[in-house]
């Protein structure tokens, strides 16, 4: 679970959220939506532990070695010397340097692949790829360190309407199977396959009235 106690949100010198109490349970598929610049990143950095809350207190149960994580701007330079492979095999590193242990890493990144449609860019170079591709090699690496709890920043950036509705059916799926999925998005087509919906507005937090299921 991760639980926000009446938290302050945002930076020393620009607060964003005020008074902010929720709770996101494990098996939650939660859409985070609202406008460009209301702190829709700024509140999952939050839950992760990557920001520190301005007061209040917020708890996440989930294990960092077991939570995949895409953020919003691309961590990686367009001209990062790696293939498809090595960037996603690098989430299976990045969870045994945390203390989890993969079994079968190779079979781990070929479900990644396969689940993001990209089998034939296992061996291409990261430098050579479109925009849309660079993307779905990301949140293939965000998959393979998802044991618990994935979270994605604004995973359809460069995707096609396609490849958009592949991932948010996807999604379900994943978090059918267990997984507890959070996901920040300005696209709406997302809203219908949630759980639930929060929205980020006015400085606050709010809960919208959940998915279709």
């Amino acid at each position: 679970m991760i639980e926000f106690v009446d938290a302050g949100i945002g930076y020393p010198h620009a607060p964003v959220l005020e008074h902010v109490s929720l709770a996101i349970a494990s098996g939650d598929y939660v859409v985070i939506h609202g406008e460009n610049g209301c702190g829709k990143s700024t509140l999952v950095k939050t839950a992760l532990g990557i920001v520190k809350p301005l007061s209040g207190e917020v708890r996440n149960a989930f294990a960092p070695a077991e939570t995949g994580y895409l953020t919003q701007l691309n961590p990686l330079r367009f001209d990062f010397p790696a293939t498809c492979s090595e960037i996603i095999m690098s989430g299976i590193r990045s969870r045994r340097r945390a203390g989890a242990c993969a079994n079968e890493p190779e079979e781990y990144m070929w479900l990644a692949l396969e689940r993001m449609g990209i089998e034939d860019l296992e061996h291409a170079d990261y430098r050579r790829l479109s925009g849309g591709q660079r993307q779905r090699v990301l949140i293939a690496r965000a998959l393979v360190s998802a044991q618990s709890l994935l979270v994605l920043d604004e995973p359809t950036n460069e995707l096609d309407a396609q490849t958009t509705q592949a991932l948010f059916a996807l999604l379900r799926q994943l978090n059918e199977g267990g997984l507890t999925v959070v996901m920040v998005t300005h696209d709406k087509g997302a809203l219908p396959y949630a759980s639930r919906m929060l929205r980020v507005a006015d400085g606050a937090v709010s809960e919208d009235r959940g998915g279709v299921r």
